[in-house]
């Protein structure tokens, strides 16, 4: 049992170790495109758990980088919700505007397969190939139509995370975005509930969360790996038990049956003498028994003492 804990623990180290690797990993990556993505940003605020600033917009596609938060996990598939966001967008045109095209506020976890592709095709990928990597709110309809000369949108967003405590990159994404004027774009975005820290725009490898001890029942609890290793675990300590049970029960059942067999042959034995008839072969016989004596019967009781008064003598003879 100790030898199987053992393992487990070796497996659950072996796994920590992993993660730490895949973190450093992600440190490690260099700051590429960092120009690109916040080249158009006139100026960014970041308050608490907020992000504000001011972008101007430009015919075309485009992505900026805002900055971002960091947000917890709940270790539970089933409830992965840990923080709210609100964000605001405010067009400002400074007179009656017409436009088209979309408008995204993108988050992306810092997993490699989530910003690090992202961050890595920034400049080739398309408006769908960044959402696809991307949890997103859709403020496309403050582009569509002919509006005023300053239009607010406002919108809230859940973020949903149960594997690991990691950095949220927030971007904003415009696909084919056309205005009959020049325009910027006012942004506030707030991390209301869950946020664990937050970090600024242009810095692409935060590692802003918090270093908390790891908790290595909360990885290993959502970690299929782990799991699979402990019920192969319990499978090899159940094992051997179910083969001596089964074997004790072999061995008691034959020792019941013997015993059963020897005490019906004795019962059989007791029988044969017990209920044997008298003058069976075997028996005692008549003449081993001695003899009782016999005597007159009742019905000569009479006579014997009618001799026995004949022989008296009379009462005052001499």
């Amino acid at each position: 049992m100790t030898a199987t804990w053992c393992i487990i623990g070796r497996w659950l180290v072996v796994l920590l170790h992993a993660r730490v690797a895949t973190s450093a990993s992600e440190v490690d990556m260099s700051n590429v495109n960092a120009r690109a993505l916040s080249s158009s940003i006139d100026y960014s605020e970041m308050r608490g758990p907020e992000l504000d600033g001011r972008l101007t917009i430009h015919n075309g596609s485009f992505a900026w980088h805002l900055g971002g938060f960091c947000f917890g996990h709940t270790g539970d598939e089933a409830d992965r919700e840990v923080a709210k966001i609100k964000a605001s967008l405010t067009f400002d045109a400074g007179q009656p505007w017409k436009g088209s095209g979309a408008l995204y506020l993108a988050f992306f976890d810092a997993r490699d397969d989530r910003w690090g592709s992202a961050q890595n095709q920034w400049e080739s990928d398309s408006c769908a190939d960044k959402l696809n990597v991307a949890a997103y709110l859709d403020f496309s309809g403050l582009m569509v139509g002919e509006h005023e000369s300053k239009r607010t949108y406002s919108k809230f967003g859940t973020i949903l995370q149960h594997s690991g405590t990691r950095d949220w990159h927030a971007t904003l994404i415009g696909c084919d975005v056309r205005i009959n004027t020049s325009a910027a774009i006012r942004y506030t975005v707030s991390g209301q509930q869950g946020a664990l820290s937050v970090f600024a725009a242009d810095n692409l490898q935060p590692n802003s969360c918090p270093n908390n001890p790891v908790n290595w029942w909360e990885a290993a609890a959502v970690d299929r790996t782990f799991w699979i290793i402990v019920g192969g675990a319990l499978a090899l300590w159940f094992l051997p038990i179910l083969v001596l049970v089964n074997l004790w029960r072999k061995h008691r059942r034959s020792a019941t049956s013997k015993g059963k067999d020897v005490s019906d042959k004795v019962c059989i034995d007791l029988e044969d003498v017990v209920g044997r008839p008298y003058g069976s072969p075997g028996s005692p016989k008549d003449n081993d028994i001695a003899p009782l004596p016999v005597g007159k019967s009742c019905d000569s009781l009479a006579p014997l003492q009618k001799d026995a008064d004949s022989r008296e003598k009379p009462s005052g003879s001499e």
